[in-house]
């Protein structure tokens, strides 16, 4: 998957967008508005909560982050001069199940706000998931169910957390549903599921409020683990390739912002939206133009199209119920990243409000482009070439059974690109089946999924990415345009009805802009 977003400097910036389906220290005193916050304000942030006369006793921190200045004071910071320092704070009274939210000012060291917001739920925290497994394998209906398929050794079961979804009514609290696998003495859970039993579990009562089974399913005999051992004969092994840069990076990293031929701009990595870029512009014969204020990852969902009842509930908000930011992991140089790229830290509040450091979160390398431009003159038999370069800024996190890997990859055109690789392991579901003609009802057309082992199937599923751009393109007065290619009428300037033009149409109201795809 891949979103362009094609911004020429000397032209009026478009927005295409296509779907198909030095680092950071843990202690660095601020020197821009926007840069992230460190572990010291951090600290300090939730010890100002904590000293609050009515905060809660036990509570758990979904967000401790940098609440951004507002857009004027980002474009008209000089530096040196005295800015803002706030922090925002999502906080969830876990005896109460309820949502706060809380504005910071770290230079005054007081509480701007503090209010609940009513009938809401933070996302899913780290420590939740482990909570599940407790009261999910303790209660009494799950084990008999897994009795029921031959399994007593319960420590051989991976119950994995999974956001509510739609849910009945009638069940309240924090709720969250347990999905249960058979890992065995395996690495990879996922490829045997133990199908039709779900559990729904109150975190804050400690207890399993619904249990589903809808019956005995095979359990697939063979696990599907990563290992040289357990994958057998491997193809040959390619010659080494090797990266170098003599003369070092051709990019300069000062703090959080990165110059790199004509293009400045700063990054974050967010705990919720993973990586965020902010104030984009470009070097147009020594001014600077102003182009993207800011760029993440808004949602993203997964919605499963297996009409069964244990399924239909299954569309994941990757984003907004489990974080992308947070549940991004440390990248390794030749496996993650090419050998010539710096990997970045990233400084997160976990649940508890404490500070966790993460080393080597991103990337930020230099990479071949391919042909940037070209020309072949037969007449003089002479070559033109220009050979392009490019800065890719990456993260890869990985949300359950899936890993999504984000690009944000910068032109020597003047363009911009996000690149989308999305890998992992299938979300399997278990069938009776052990093979795909077997009794011909995984050869249907209208099948929901595919089998892809004995008495597994990958049932189908979509992933829509959504991002919010926030452009300021020469400034804030911007507006969308759409262009389309149509047939010119036929007439006396278009004899031979060969003619084509391309029209362009503003849109005034995001009403507009809508489409059908």
């Amino acid at each position: 998957m891949k979103i362009k977003f094609f911004c020429p400097v000397s032209v009026c910036c478009q927005l295409i967008v296509f779907f198909v389906l030095s680092a950071s220290t843990l202690f660095a005193e601020a020197i821009h508005p926007l840069d992230p916050l460190d572990a010291s304000e951090i600290e300090s942030a939730v010890k100002i909560l904590r000293a609050m006369p009515n905060f809660p006793k036990e509570v758990l921190f979904s967000t401790v982050q940098l609440n951004e200045p507002p857009k004027a004071e980002v474009w008209n910071y000089k530096a040196g001069t005295t800015f803002r320092r706030e922090a925002f704070a999502i906080v969830m009274d876990r005896t109460r199940n309820k949502t706060f939210e809380s504005l910071i000012d770290l230079r005054g060291k007081k509480i701007i706000s503090w209010k609940e917001i009513a009938d809401v739920q933070p996302l899913i925290f780290d420590r939740e998931y482990e909570d599940l497994r407790r009261i999910v394998k303790a209660d009494a209906r799950w084990q008999a169910a897994m009795k029921k398929r031959g399994i007593t050794e319960f420590d051989k079961v991976e119950v994995d957390g999974w956001a509510v979804g739609q849910v009945d009514p009638k069940f309240t609290g924090r709720l969250m549903r347990g999905l249960s696998y058979f890992k065995g003495d395996g690495d990879n859970y996922y490829g045997r599921p133990i199908e039709g039993v779900i559990a729904i579990a109150d975190l804050t009562s400690g207890a399993v409020v619904d249990l589903t089974d809808t019956g005995v399913v095979p359990i697939a005999e063979k696990g599907q683990d990563f290992s040289e051992k357990a994958i057998g004969k491997l193809r040959e092994k390619p010659k080494p390739l090797v990266i170098t840069q003599p003369d070092g990076a051709g990019y300069a990293l000062r703090g959080n912002e990165v110059v790199w031929q004509k293009w400045h701009f700063r990054y974050t990595m967010h705990p919720r939206e993973g990586i965020v870029l902010h104030t984009v512009a470009y070097d147009d014969d020594g001014k600077l133009r102003p182009i993207l204020y800011r760029a993440a990852l808004s949602e993203m969902v997964v919605p499963y199209g297996d009409p069964d009842a244990n399924w239909r509930w299954r569309a994941a908000f990757d984003v907004g119920e489990y974080n992308i930011g947070r549940n991004s992991y440390p990248l390794e140089k030749n496996l993650d990243a090419p050998e010539n790229a710096q990997l970045l830290d990233a400084v997160f509040a976990d649940d508890e409000g404490e500070v966790s450091e993460r080393k080597g979160i991103l990337a930020i390398y230099e990479r071949d482009g391919g042909i940037a431009w070209k020309h072949y003159n037969f007449l003089t038999e002479k070559n033109e070439t220009r050979r392009a370069r490019e800065l890719v800024l990456s993260a890869v996190a990985t949300i359950g059974n899936y890993d999504y890997a984000i690009n944000y990859i910068f032109k020597q055109d003047g363009s911009m690109e996000v690149d989308l690789a999305l890998t992992g392991i299938m979300l399997a579901k278990g069938v009776k089946e052990k093979r795909a003609d077997e009794n011909n009802s995984m050869m249907k057309m209208d099948s929901s999924g595919h089998l892809v082992a004995e008495h597994v199937v990958a049932p189908h599923h979509q992933h829509f990415f959504n991002f919010r751009l926030d452009f300021d393109v020469d400034g804030t007065n911007n507006s969308v345009t759409e262009m389309n290619s149509s047939a010119m009428a036929a007439g006396v300037d278009n004899p031979y009805l060969n003619g084509f033009v391309m029209r362009e149409t503003m849109f005034k109201t995001e009403r507009e802009a809508q489409r059908s795809m």
